[in-house]
């Protein structure tokens, strides 16, 4: 082992070195691994922050030597961490000390070739029928090195970590690698795998630590972007994607004929460059509809994602563009008007302009009024200033026939 870091830190690892080859020293079963999962997980979120806390109380004051004062050491940035047990095995799904064992138990079984439980209920049932041996915290012999790095790194070992690092590394050089019946094997990481454990572990391990420091949690999506590095190759996708579709603006502005434009396939990791025709706009057809949930007219029969309907409005009142639509959309009647956007804190929210039939609820007055004033009096007025020659109102409408019709987009022209 290379003799990398402290005396103490040198301990800690061939202890942990230790305890894994009386593992491998007899073939390995599941409960080994969940049994090692719970040793690294008190090792890592219990004791090291239970001797902190232990080094260096709350109410812990150090010597700051840059200011010469004496200061609180927890605060500003610095959060008291709280210490983390075992989690119960009828911890929530949701519980990332129940994740974290799930994950380490099941990569610890990858690695000795034991069947993993990838079902997070049959864990936590074998999880609370295994009995595990865990050891009481002890105070640590010595109080933890909170200094600056450079302070830390000085060697304030004791002889007594001295001698017990020496025996230590001679019992493990004597340690006989024939006696090995598990011969772990090593896991290629791989982030694109939901079930490999190795986003999951990485999820867990992070939320765990930042509980200990009270520190926001993170989704499993966002540890893997980290993880995986996923933005650079947004970037260079994004750069890529746009380019491709400039291509094809280039040509609509030039007016190039449609069979000269196309849509793409690109593999960045195999280098293949793949265009094919462009498919036509998904079309708008009566029937069932899902968001609806009721049978619609569409109105025209077919219409798709580049239509439009644009109804002039410029100098009409409520009631005179209403009774235009008919007219402009094979006799479809307006049932609602209302308008979409945002507040000034940015929250989406939705106004009425028009009802056919206000409800109760509704200001009757106001509809009643507003069905003789100008379309864009009433507009601005529920939804401030615009700008542009359009605005897009949403409504609900019907045929002539009393049917729910589905028309494309409504626009009205204001300028």
């Amino acid at each position: 082992m290379k003799k990398s870091g402290t005396v103490t830190v040198r301990l800690d690892k061939l202890r942990q070195i230790k305890t894994f080859l009386g593992v491998v020293s007899k073939p390995v079963t599941f409960a080994d691994c969940l049994q090692l999962a719970a040793d690294l997980y008190l090792h890592r979120f219990r004791d090291r922050i239970l001797d902190l806390t232990y080094s260096c109380p709350e109410n812990f004051v150090k010597h700051n030597p840059a200011t010469g004062k004496d200061e609180l050491f927890w605060t500003g940035t610095r959060r008291f961490p709280r210490a983390a047990e075992l989690p119960s095995p009828q911890s929530s799904g949701e519980d990332w000390a129940l994740s974290y064992l799930h994950a380490v138990t099941n990569l610890y079984a990858f690695m000795f070739g034991v069947p993993q439980i990838h079902n997070l209920d049959d864990f936590r049932q074998l999880y609370g029928s295994t009995p595990l041996q865990t050891k009481e915290w002890q105070p640590p012999s010595k109080p933890v090195n909170v200094d600056d790095k450079a302070d830390a790194d000085a060697d304030d070992t004791s002889e007594e970590d001295i001698s017990n690092l020496a025996a230590l590394e001679a019992e493990l050089r004597a340690f006989d690698s024939a006696s090995v019946a598990a011969r772990p094997v090593a896991a290629d990481f791989e982030k694109d795998d939901d079930t490999n454990f190795h986003i999951d572990f990485i999820t867990a391990a992070s939320n765990m630590r930042a509980g200990n420091y009270h520190i926001k949690q993170a989704t499993r999506f966002k540890c893997k972007m980290i993880a995986g590095r996923i933005t650079p190759a947004l970037a260079t996708t994004t750069a890529m994607i746009t380019g491709v579709m400039l291509n094809e603006l280039y040509k609509f502005l030039l007016g190039v004929p449609p069979n000269t434009q196309f849509q793409s396939n690109i593999n960045l990791a195999t280098s293949t460059f793949n265009y094919f025709e462009v498919l036509p706009p998904k079309k708008t057809v009566s029937g069932f509809d899902e968001e609806e949930q009721d049978d619609v007219v569409a109105v025209p029969e077919g219409w798709n994602t580049w239509n439009t309907l644009a109804v002039n409005a410029v100098g009409l009142t409520v009631k005179q563009f209403v009774d235009s639509i008919p007219a402009a959309n094979h006799g479809v009647v307006a049932q609602k008007l209302y308008w979409e956007g945002k507040d000034d804190k940015g929250k989406a929210k939705a106004l009425y302009i028009y009802k056919r039939t206000p409800l109760p609820i509704d200001d009757k007055a106001w509809f009643a009024a507003a069905q003789d004033r100008l379309l864009l009096d009433v507009v601005t007025e529920v939804a401030g200033p615009l700008a542009g020659e359009y605005v897009r109102l949403h409504g609900s409408f019907e045929t002539p026939d009393g049917d729910t019709a589905v028309i494309p987009p409504l626009y009205a022209r204001i300028a």
